[in-house]
């Protein structure tokens, strides 16, 4: 499609261009939410880019008042430079090792662990080009005040900043006017909307069925390969999709149920919602006469998601709890717990916090029953969160600790990613509340021993 591929043509473009200028300190990229996955997957392949010789870790933490989160970048900057030492020395090229630094400052710790990796790094090596890419930007200002000295700190001038922010973030503007136009550039990744209409009208246009969506000219069926088999008979071809596993009906229908999920995402774009339920209705009915009832479930929540964005919770809610008994009939415990979280989002944004918690918390005991622990870490700490943030710190604790009870058996590589270290400080927060200084103390070591992948201790 035109409207993606463009932006992320230009972003490989300025990329290139950063590679080689190797004068220009810092890049800052726009990109709005569409695509933000593809600007974190292209950026760190840079790195293979022939005029590049330095390191490009990516820091995806995010920055908010509460934490800044820069001793977890510290910590994820030296787990990353960790890896490279042990993949150099598969090819005979010694790196030497770093510890990320522990300071009272996070920014201090950051800039030492830096620091020391640059004064480590060795040939092939010549620097550090660190994307930070945070998910959240609560404060603009004291992110680009940071960047700025991290950027005038003489310890770190073989170091240059990429500096990946939602296309709705601030700029930093004092610092790229102070930098001017020669050591700094900026570049917006962003899907042009008319663009983007043109794409998805040519893909909707068609009226053929089974051509609906799919790539190239409308109406054109294209030629069959020149290996491929003959057709078989309706009757054979069905025969052996159900020795794979595979409903024929869904071969057949399938295309109808893409481009009507398709038509209701684009009219709840352009502000048509009573067509965008139509659509989707007809979707999740199409998925009944296929048999698929995870399909179904998975509709039916969205169905429900659409019709909350339109603020119509009440029916909302009504759709939703048919999806959580579908996939209840079904033993679809995933899709169950998920569809719990939904519900007690759309009760916390009809201000219901308890019948919120109450949803929050069975979603954490059906992804547990389900051995989804990672989904039920989440739910147990959105119970946590919501409790805490009405000053219920009885509630937040019994389900904070449930989190942190799952997590002591969960693995370290599944921990790290999780929501598992943020249910750990929340619970800190209120410990330290209540005066119990070391216990809150023990759950910052546990949080950031899983932000590193580490084993932890029973927490329960």
């Amino acid at each position: 499609m035109q409207s993606i591929s463009d932006p992320l043509t230009l972003l490989h473009e300025d990329g290139s261009w950063f590679s080689r200028a190797h004068e220009v300190r810092l890049w800052v990229v726009r990109h709005d939410e569409n695509l933000r996955s593809s600007v974190l997957t292209l950026l760190p392949k840079l790195e293979f880019h022939a005029d590049n010789r330095c390191a490009w870790p990516l820091l995806p933490d995010a920055h908010t008042k509460a934490d800044p989160g820069w001793q977890i970048r510290a910590n994820r900057l030296a787990d990353d430079w960790s890896a490279r030492v042990e993949a150099f020395a598969k090819e005979e090229v010694e790196q030497s090792p770093v510890v990320a630094a522990s300071e009272p400052s996070g920014l201090d710790a950051f800039r030492t662990t830096a620091a020391a990796i640059l004064e480590a790094m060795a040939p092939p090596l010549e620097g550090l080009v660190i994307v930070l890419a945070p998910t959240v930007v609560e404060q603009a200002a004291a992110l680009e005040a940071s960047l700025t000295g991290l950027m005038g700190d003489p310890a770190l001038q073989r170091c240059r900043f990429v500096l990946a922010i939602d296309h709705e973030v601030p700029l930093p503007r004092t610092l790229l006017d102070a930098l001017g136009p020669d050591r700094a550039q900026t570049t917006l990744c962003r899907v042009d909307p008319n663009a983007q209409k043109r794409d998805l009208d040519a893909m909707v246009g068609g009226s053929d069925p089974t051509q609906l969506g799919m790539a190239g000219p409308v109406g054109v069926t294209p030629p069959p390969r020149v290996d491929d088999p003959p057709p078989l008979p309706k009757e054979e071809r069905d025969e052996a999709l159900r020795v794979e596993g595979i409903e024929p009906a869904l071969v057949d229908r399938g295309p109808e149920i893409r481009v009507q999920v398709l038509q209701a995402s684009i009219a709840m774009k352009e502000g048509r919602g009573p067509d965008a339920i139509g659509h989707q209705r007809q979707a999740r009915d199409l998925c009944v006469d296929v048999g698929q009832p995870e399909l179904w479930v998975i509709m039916q929540i969205t169905l429900a998601s659409y019709l909350s964005g339109l603020e119509q919770r009440a029916p909302a809610k009504r759709e939703l709890q048919l999806a959580i008994d579908g996939a209840h009939e079904h033993e679809l415990g995933r899709l169950e717990a998920q569809g719990h979280l939904a519900m007690g989002m759309l009760h916390a944004l009809g201000d219901d916090p308890a019948a919120a918690v109450r949803s929050y918390t069975e979603a954490g005991r059906v992804a547990e029953a389900a051995d989804e622990r990672v989904l039920a870490i989440e739910a147990w700490r959105t119970a946590g969160q919501l409790a805490a943030s009405r000053r219920q710190d009885d509630a937040a604790a019994h389900a904070l600790v449930q989190a942190l009870r799952l997590a002591s058996g969960t693995p370290p590589a599944d921990l790290k990613d999780s929501s598992a270290p943020e249910a750990a400080r929340q619970l800190a927060a209120i410990y330290e509340r209540r005066g119990m200084a070391a216990q809150a103390a023990s759950l910052h070591v546990q949080a950031d021993a899983m932000e590193r992948g580490e084993e932890l201790a029973d927490a329960g």
